[in-house]
């Protein structure tokens, strides 16, 4: 299990290391399905996933097909309870980016704040 200290180093830009933090995620992605499922055998859909992720899954000898036209069918129709979800989930990006705001200044990357 990753500390908290690791986790949220993943946060922040991988400028020159894009390709290998795209790697780590790809792997850390098989780790976690077969954590939950077993061995990773079938065909995955997967929605909005980065290119380059895709290409290092399929190194990894995984099967991965884009979902995207199932999952948004599938989103069409909104339940109260996804709306109640959805409300909360308004609400804790308008304090994050509240937060956001108060962070940024000219001439810093992301990583500093």
């Amino acid at each position: 299990m990753k500390s908290a200290q690791q986790s949220l180093s993943r946060l922040r830009a991988a400028g020159p290391n894009i390709h290998d933090k795209e790697r780590e995620w790809a792997q850390e992605l098989v780790d976690l399905i077969e954590s939950v499922v077993g061995k990773w055998s079938a065909t995955v859909g997967l929605e909005r996933i980065n290119a380059n992720v895709a290409i290092a899954l399929k190194e990894l000898s995984r099967n991965v097909v884009v979902a995207q036209r199932a999952i948004e069918m599938a989103r069409t129709i909104k339940s109260p309870e996804e709306v109640k979800f959805i409300v909360a989930s308004l609400r804790a990006t308008e304090v994050a980016v509240g937060k956001l705001r108060d962070s940024i200044a000219p001439g810093l990357t992301e990583n500093q704040h």
